[in-house]
């Protein structure tokens, strides 16, 4: 890790009586909270419950404690590539027990892959169309919760699959619904990947513009959620909007995307290789017109 620079004071301390420096006069500011304020970390901190902080975090493992405000044991989870707008909270119910009445802000999607409604009974059983695009077998469905802002949609890989790699700006949390497999995360450039292994109950968030692939190594399809803040309906950025315009385009053609012929050989060998651990069978279409050697 790197340490921010710091500015070398050349002047004298100030002497009493004198004017507080520009440079002192922004540092009481900072400490008094008057400036460069942070009005989320500051309640979350005042919540006195955990704050859990990480790359990837198991939320079957989280440990919990009781809340006024909910009336049940919660924790809050900020994932490294949760970007300014989402955070996650995780909720312990005890046996016929409920929290207390909550009220949010809330601001319908016919259209392409999306289902309007305000609750989903079973993400697991949901049926999802299929979305070809964006992977082999790839299925998927956007939700429009209560016409709000917040994003969701729902993915699924057949046995043997796997999605073809993307990127975006932060903030998509990706939850594992069924089944299990990997994430391979990197940045334009890198020479490695870095590796998520997930299941039930992980969740992480690609950073900005990482390029992330997600790969089933279960013996059943399986499915993943993703949550973040701008849907298809109210984008609320425009850099929101360009991804969903681009988000099954190839970066050759100005989209996010990285079809199978372009990706790097390296991924395809190494998820032959985790299948063949586990006795199941490559189901990917043969890469043709690759432009990698």
């Amino acid at each position: 890790m790197t340490k921010a620079a710091t500015r070398p004071h050349t002047a004298a301390a100030t002497e009493p009586g004198e004017p507080a420096s520009p440079d002192d006069a922004i540092a009481e500011a900072i400490a008094a909270g008057k400036l460069l304020v942070q009005p989320y970390a500051r309640w979350a901190a005042q919540q006195g419950i955990p704050i859990i902080e990480d790359f990837a975090v198991d939320l079957l493992a989280v440990e919990t404690a009781p809340w006024d405000r909910l009336g049940a044991r919660a924790a809050l989870v900020h994932v490294a590539g949760r970007g300014d707008w989402s955070n996650i909270v995780v909720t312990e119910l005890s046996a016929g027990k409920a929290t207390e009445p909550q009220r949010h802000l809330y601001e319908e999607v016919p259209g392409r892959h999306m289902w309007e409604t305000n609750f989903v009974p079973d993400l697991a059983d949901f049926e999802l169309p299929a979305w070809a695009a964006r992977g082999a077998g790839s299925r998927n469905l956007k939700f429009v919760l209560a016409d709000a802002t917040m994003h969701a949609h729902v993915s699924e890989m057949p046995v043997g699959t796997y999605k073809k790699g993307h990127r975006h700006h932060p903030d998509f949390h990706v939850f594992t619904v069924t089944g299990h497999g990997y994430s391979l995360l990197w940045y334009e450039g890198d020479e490695e990947f870095t590796r998520i292994n997930w299941r039930h109950g992980v969740v992480y968030a690609p950073a900005d513009q990482q390029f992330h692939q997600h790969f089933n190594t279960a013996a059943h399809p399986t499915r993943y959620l993703a949550v973040a803040y701008g849907g298809l309906r109210y984008p609320f950025t425009e850099e929101r909007r360009q991804h969903f315009l681009g988000v099954d385009k190839s970066v050759s053609e100005g989209g996010r995307q990285i079809d199978y012929a372009d990706e790097d050989p390296r991924i395809r060998v190494l998820y032959e290789k985790e299948l063949a651990v586990s006795g199941l069978t490559c189901a990917m279409p043969p890469v043709t017109g690759r432009a990698h050697p």
